[in-house]
């Protein structure tokens, strides 16, 4: 999935929504949907659903005890989760409802940077938005090197003046 696409179909909808169950201001803001687009192709290259060889699930590759965690933690993703339509009539386990529901993950996601008391890194600057996403994820193979370009592909996509400041 294009980074673009990713914003317009499942990001700006799912923050949209979760904003009926969550009224405090800045859960929608240019800063939550680069850092949000930026996690998505860091992690999963917007490609992947399940976790190649491992547990985590959605295009943000969330552990089933992370969502578990945000879940206990993050009261407007449990009533998110509570009324969106799983396509199913029984409980499921979060694993298969990741993998499987766009929006509940990106829900997550967002519950987990929500999570966090520091304000989100402001736009432009990719060495913040490292940390920050270092702090939130806990990547187990961080990949570094890749950061940049994950980053700069999310700038271009949520529709920012694409000029790059390298220090």
């Amino acid at each position: 999935m294009k980074p673009a696409t990713l914003l317009r179909l499942i990001i700006r909808p799912t923050l949209s929504e979760l904003t009926r169950y969550d009224t405090k201001p800045g859960l929608t803001n240019p800063e939550a949907e680069l850092l949000m687009v930026a996690i998505a192709i860091q992690e999963s290259g917007i490609r992947y659903r399940r976790q190649i060889n491992g547990p985590a699930r959605s295009f943000w590759q969330i552990e089933p005890p992370t969502y578990h965690d945000t879940l206990l933690r993050y009261t407007p993703l449990q009533v998110f989760a509570d009324n969106i339509d799983l396509g199913m009539s029984t409980p499921i386990d979060a694993s298969y409802a990741l993998r499987y529901n766009d929006a509940l993950g990106c829900a997550c996601a967002r519950g987990i940077l929500r999570l966090n008391p520091k304000p989100l890194p402001a736009i432009g600057d990719e060495a913040e938005a490292w940390k920050y996403y270092l702090e939130n994820w806990h990547p187990g193979k961080p990949r570094p090197d890749e950061w940049a370009l994950s980053y700069w592909k999310a700038y271009d996509s949520a529709g920012h003046i694409a000029i790059r400041k390298r220090t």
